[in-house]
């Protein structure tokens, strides 16, 4: 993992009030884009736009586009840019530990949804597998 932040030794300081009132204020009876806070951190971890495009297999400018709007709906910058990458900035750091969390939380609950749903699926695949490498020693 890139990560790289510009936080600061108190943690969470006066820079998450307003960032999360704006959140309340942009989130109340609206869905939420997960897409925003994927890019988003997929930016922070690669250290880059063009490293999260290439992982995300989309394009540079959109991962740049998603950013700018996540940017614009929070009301701050999430990242500062240079010529060595990004870096996040505080509330940069404050929104991804939170977006990175939920989206753990998002594949956990896919992982074990897809279990319950499907719950004779991976003994299937195994004897699917064990059968074929049982053809594969009997050709040989």
């Amino acid at each position: 993992m890139h990560m790289k932040s510009m936080t600061s030794e108190s943690g969470e300081g006066d820079f998450a009030k307003p960032l999360i009132s704006a959140s309340r204020r942009q989130f109340d009876g609206h869905a939420v884009d997960w897409d925003l806070y994927r890019f988003f951190v997929a930016a922070a971890e690669e250290g880059s736009l063009s490293g999260a495009a290439e992982r995300l297999r989309v394009s540079e400018p959109t991962v740049g586009r998603k950013i700018t709007e996540l940017e614009a709906m929070l009301g701050c910058s999430l990242f500062l840019r240079s010529t060595r990458g990004l870096v996040l900035t505080q509330a940069g750091q404050y929104v991804c530990d939170r977006a990175s969390a939920i989206g753990s939380s998002i594949r956990a609950t896919l992982g074990v949804w897809a279990v319950a749903r499907f719950p004779g699926r991976q003994s299937q695949r195994k004897r699917r597998n064990d059968h074929k490498q049982s053809i594969n020693r009997s050709q040989q």
